[in-house]
């Protein structure tokens, strides 16, 4: 219970002491409340209120152009987080169909019957004269401006259409010309693969070959052309990623934008370090293949923040968008030409690398308009063998390309009965068909190659029909001894009177210019008589040993325990040198 103390009291000065007293300041009074209706604020100022809410509205065009826009850009997979081909549908490719409205039905059936109501009150007009009054001239007026406003409304509506159409065709051509890049490149880099694995030692379909067949600086001298081309395609491509990302900056939401980068796992942070791997890169190491599959990947992602960028521009149907879609159009287009320019230079680059036809040897081996040598035989005749070698060997690398597109075209027709019917006997069948024709085609590439390297080693053997530079035989005939000595010696009669006097035959040697001749054996290395296994074959041969191994020695090991029990049997046998003692039959 709270003490009552009273002001005024001897307690109360005891309690209060030396307190001095404050004054509360008084807080302001609020304004007094007025409960009559003025009115919305919405309604004081109509025309912020109108502008605002006009911003904030959509039509239905809109919505649909900006939802085909974007269904190009996702429906391509081209903002997944994987670098590898992909095709497009069909489909997707129309993106100018026009569909019918019966707005622009009622507009052109209303445009008909005023230009005829039109024509018929000005023929009526000129027929009957009369004084033209002011109310005649404004309502003339009137239906002048208002005619204009319609048409200029309508004109810019439908150039509004045609720039964002214009943007919807750019942005369905560079997704086309994006997938048909990342194939040509992915192509390019698989080839250039295959041959710096194959330059290196390696076999495509056998095992790894030892380290010491590798050869690091020889890999990287193959197709030099199609490394640069691929480099200079990747590097352009990412450049123009770049700018043209911090172009479309101003253009998007940035809520939009964050709303994308979440979705597709993007950030600046990334973007930013993306710029910075591909500034490093040196212009010298770019040509390796591991260098240009980074550069692959990094073009990838700089084309995923490009796209993600477009997802996010807003559209308005309001005169300042057409600038907007204008300047996208314009970017798309300018992307797809550059597109196109780097596809066709990498597929002419490939091409001359598959096709065998930028080596220089060969160019100059097929020029049939070289210059002969009338005055030296030798030499044309010559050139001639190396351009029938040439010709041979570009026939053998055309046949071997015919072999891979045979072997492509039975695969897929094999997967394809799989795929429909997977009959075992429909699949047999195909499968032996496809096994003759591709055995033809071997059996005729082996004779194309026996051919070619027969000419080519009968063309480098040395004439054996060619004149020795002395008077010795080319057969030498040693001479055979008898009862009186050396009956049969090898030239003429001072070479048998050299002989007869005890000269050396070094001499003779010496003076015809010919040395001793030796006579080496060469061995060729001895062929396998087995053909080569493959790795699964090789493990079953190798399982199948091992099984036998072990069955011989369990054979070895059964008979030596069989001695072991017949010795023990013997060495316990008795004697036949004791008594036996015998009990007698009762």
């Amino acid at each position: 219970m709270d003490a009552l103390v009273y002001e005024g009291s001897p307690l109360a000065d005891i309690v209060e002491g030396d307190a001095t007293p404050f004054e509360t300041p008084q807080s302001p009074q609020a304004p007094p409340q007025q409960y009559a209706p003025r009115g919305l604020p919405r309604l004081r100022n109509p025309i912020h209120f109108i502008r605002h809410q006009a911003r904030l509205l959509t039509d239905s065009s809109e919505a649909r152009f900006l939802e085909r826009f974007r269904y190009v850009i996702v429906a391509s997979q081209l903002l997944t987080h994987d670098a590898e081909p992909r095709g497009q549908k069909a489909a997707d490719e129309p993106t100018t169909s026009l569909s019918f409205s019966l707005r622009g039905a009622y507009v052109i059936v209303w445009l008909s019957f005023s230009f005829a109501w039109l024509l018929s009150w000005l023929k009526t007009r000129l027929n009957t004269p009369a004084k033209i009054e002011w109310s005649e001239v404004a309502l003339f007026m009137l239906i002048a401006i208002s005619l204009s406003v319609c048409l200029v409304v309508t004109a810019r509506r439908q150039y509004l259409k045609f720039v964002r159409q214009s943007a919807l065709t750019a942005a369905s051509r560079l997704v086309s010309e994006s997938l048909s890049f990342d194939s040509s490149t992915s192509a390019a880099l698989r080839y250039i693969q295959e041959i710096e694995v194959v330059a290196k030692g390696y076999d495509l379909s056998n095992p790894l070959p030892p380290v010491s067949r590798l050869d690091e600086k020889y890999a990287l001298q193959q197709c030099r052309e199609l490394r640069t081309v691929v480099a200079k395609s990747l590097t352009t491509g990412i450049a123009q990623f770049v700018h043209f990302h911090n172009q479309l900056q101003s253009l998007v939401d940035p809520a939009d934008l964050d709303t994308y980068y979440h979705i597709y796992e993007l950030s600046s942070e990334s973007f930013a370090e993306t710029v910075n791997y591909a500034n490093e890169l040196s212009v010298e190491g770019r040509d390796s293949l591991r260098q240009l599959r980074f550069l692959f990947e990094l073009h990838a992602v700089a084309r995923r923040f490009f796209l993600v960028d477009l997802l996010a521009v807003k559209a308005f149907p309001f005169w300042s968008d057409v600038a907007r879609w204008r300047k996208v159009a314009q970017i798309l287009q300018g992307i797809a030409d550059d597109s196109l320019q780097m596809l066709q230079a990498l597929r002419l680059a490939k091409l001359r690398e598959e096709s065998f036809a930028d080596n220089p040897l060969a160019t100059s081996l097929q020029d049939d308009s070289l210059p002969s040598l009338p005055t030296d035989s030798s030499a044309t005749s010559e050139n001639q063998n190396l351009k029938a070698q040439m010709r041979r060997l570009d026939t053998l690398v055309l046949a071997i390309r015919a072999l891979n597109a045979k072997a492509k075209i039975a695969r897929d027709e094999i997967a394809g009965h799989l795929a429909a019917s997977p009959v075992e006997s429909t699949v047999s069948t195909s499968t032996a068909k496809h096994y003759d024709a591709l055995g033809s085609e071997l059996r005729s590439i082996l004779v194309e190659w026996e051919q070619g390297r027969n000419t080519m080693l009968a063309a480098s053997e040395p004439d054996q029909r060619s004149p020795l530079p002395c008077s010795i035989p080319r057969t030498p005939i040693s001479p055979s001894p008898s009862l009186g000595g050396l009956t049969m010696v090898d030239g003429g009669p001072a070479e048998a009177l050299r002989l007869l006097n005890g000269d050396d035959d070094s001499d003779i040697l010496s003076v015809c210019g010919l040395g001793g001749e030796v006579f080496e054996a060469v061995a060729k290395p001895r062929k396998r008589m087995s053909p080569a296994l493959t790795r699964e074959e090789k493990i079953a041969k190798l399982q199948e040993d091992r099984r036998k191994r072990a069955t011989m020695q369990e054979q070895a090991e059964t008979t030596t325990n069989m001695l072991r029990e017949l010795q023990m049997v013997i060495k316990h046998r008795p004697s036949l040198s004791r008594p036996v003692n015998r009990v007698p039959s009762l």
